[in-house]
């Protein structure tokens, strides 16, 4: 049970990673924009998790990431930092 409660936690935290990151994306890719001469650049979403390899939790937070890097390929990028 507490292996799946905190499974739970590391999901809601790439989740809230990822919105996060997803309005700080939308937010400066219109701030940019001064009139119509100026090239309209794609801003793609980046969902970062950082972890350890020898960190268990983080290990099993990798199929996951996967799962979303396919699911949502051309959409945002999921990358994993080890720290």
């Amino acid at each position: 049970m507490k292996r799946v409660n905190s499974m739970n936690k590391l999901v809601r935290v790439a989740r809230a990673v990822a919105l996060v990151i997803g309005a700080m994306a939308v937010s400066s890719g219109s701030a940019g924009t001064t009139g119509a001469a100026a090239p309209a650049k794609v801003v793609k979403p980046r969902l970062v998790d950082l972890g350890a390899g020898r960190c268990i939790p983080c290990r099993q937070m990798a199929p996951i990431l996967e799962r979303l890097r396919d699911e949502y390929a051309g959409k945002f990028e999921v990358m994993f930092i080890d720290v």
